[in-house]
């Protein structure tokens, strides 16, 4: 950084007041400041680094905490707001990782759907791509018995398989446990699939007939008269 630079980060910090009373919005400095947006942003984001700068709970201002019990609860809203940013910066990656993780046919694939395409199949076909899956105990027990190298690539394989669809390529002790897994994983991901289109209809009870035989007609009253002895 420049001389320059430096100097103007410190008048954006000496900006700044103390308080959420008196945070300043990023409009208020860039007019008492004259200078852009932008650089006024990477300012406080380089003045973060050793500096503690946060913004209200309405995100509109940015102000200096007060050192503090207050102080330290504002900035512990601060941070868990930032997690929740992470967390969801995060999900929208997650295709773009799967895509980038990708063989090349299939992402070229992917890049050619057309917006139809892109409707009827979100993922391919031939995998299933999950975010959790289920670990058994017994899986553990037959994978705690191998060598410490077996044990990892047993371990990813399972791993690869039940989240991604990925078959293990390698062989030995490890393979020989993702085979045994292998029908469990199948059958949980068929329950899956099931369950992302509703899940199976309960089938209704049709009104059954109590009746097992037909029942005889009761006899009809006698229409002739006997004759009178």
């Amino acid at each position: 950084m420049d001389i320059g630079y430096d100097t103007f980060i410190y008048s954006v910090y000496n900006a700044l007041g103390v308080g959420p009373k008196n945070a300043v919005t990023r409009r208020e400095l860039c007019a008492r400041l004259r200078c852009g947006d932008r650089l006024l942003r990477q300012a406080i984001e380089d003045l973060r680094h050793d500096r503690v700068i946060l913004t209200d709970d309405n995100g509109t201002g940015y102000y200096i905490p007060t050192y503090n019990k207050e102080g330290r609860a504002q900035a512990a809203r601060w941070i868990a707001r930032q997690k929740k940013r992470v967390k969801s910066i995060n999900r929208r990656f997650a295709a773009q990782r799967r895509l980038s993780s990708a063989a090349p046919r299939y992402a070229a694939r992917q890049i050619c759907l057309t917006t139809e395409d892109w409707r009827m199949e979100k993922k391919p076909r031939d995998r299933i791509v999950r975010e959790s899956m289920v670990f058994y105990r017994g899986w553990a027990e037959g994978i705690e018995d191998l060598d410490e190298k077996d044990q990892l690539e047993a371990f990813w394989n399972l791993i690869r398989y039940g989240l991604d669809g990925t078959e293990p390529t390698n062989k030995g002790p490890a393979r020989s446990v993702f085979r045994l897994a292998k029908p469990q994983i199948d059958a949980n991901n068929a329950k899956y699939q099931n369950s992302l289109k509703g899940g199976r209809r309960s089938s209704q009870m049709q009104p059954g007939d109590n009746q097992t035989g037909t029942k005889k007609e009761p006899r009809g009253n006698q229409t002739e008269t006997k004759a009178e002895t």
